[in-house]
């Protein structure tokens, strides 16, 4: 049902010219995400969200850097009508890719729940408050875990409307093949909405009853990445993005690990 609902508001996301994009950011960089190398992204993406693919439009690589997973834009790269000296509200109202729905790295919840510190980023979508929370880190995931996912970004895409000029999606891609997870489609390209293309395990799970699980005291406790945070001169605390993060080279059925109950890391 979940599922369904998400993917009925993605159609509708898709014709008022929607368009989403997963990122990290602090007071002087975006780092914009490849869905495909995020098994959240992946299922979004599998459902029909219009989630642009970072890459391939910054001219300045010494600057600009890119791996499979993160494309780091500095912020006057990413505002392309400002002055690197002057990132006013008169000249962030065009950016490089044109961003009308934010999925923001869930780390960075604490400073988005503060509207005004939101504000301040500049992006247009951030000031309009188009955003949804995006669990990113390759955690455990079932069903029940996925459902939970899409009933929270739902009504944010229920609402969202188009900010920037309308821009075409690309046609006949299999969001859902093998062959898509390893080739993005970079430069701020989206899939068009297509059902034929969309991966149709979301929605005839089920939820099985997990295994016994051995008792706590038997089991090794498991060791975090360590995450670095900073308190910069704004008064804001970042967290950076890439430490822990997914290598991406493992391309793996999103759907195949959920279908399985037993907590999986991913």
């Amino acid at each position: 049902e979940a599922a369904k609902k998400f993917t009925a508001a993605s159609k509708e996301a898709h014709q008022r010219g929607v368009r989403v994009m997963a990122e990290y950011l602090d007071e002087t960089y975006f780092y914009m995400v490849n869905p495909t190398g995020d098994v959240v992204l992946r299922m979004f993406e599998e459902l029909g969200m219009p989630i642009m693919h970072p890459g391939g439009l910054c001219t300045n690589k010494t600057t600009c850097t890119q791996t499979y997973f993160w494309e780091k834009l500095p912020s006057e790269q990413y505002f392309i009508d400002c002055d690197p000296a002057d990132l006013s509200s008169s000249c962030v109202g065009k950016t490089l890719y044109p961003v009308d729905m934010v999925l923001y790295d869930h780390r960075l919840t604490v400073t988005f729940q503060n509207k005004t510190l939101v504000k301040q980023f500049g992006d247009p979508a951030l000031v309009q408050g188009q955003i949804a929370y995006w669990p990113f880190g390759g955690r455990p995931h079932t069903y029940k875990h996925a459902a939970e996912i899409l009933n929270i970004i739902t009504p944010e895409l229920e609402i969202s409307q188009a900010i920037h000029p309308k821009s075409s999606c690309t046609e006949d891609v299999d969001v859902s093949s093998a062959e898509h997870r390893k080739t993005p489609l970079l430069e701020g390209k989206f899939a068009c909405f297509n059902s034929s293309y969309h991966n149709g395990g979301y929605t005839c799970a089920s939820i099985v009853p997990s295994p016994t699980v051995a008792a706590p005291s038997t089991i090794a406790p498991a060791t975090s990445p360590p995450i670095t945070t900073t308190v910069p001169t704004a008064g804001r605390t970042t967290i950076s993005p890439t430490t822990g993060s997914q290598s991406g080279t493992s391309h793996i059925n999103t759907v195949a690990l959920w279908m399985f109950p037993p907590l999986i890391a991913l």
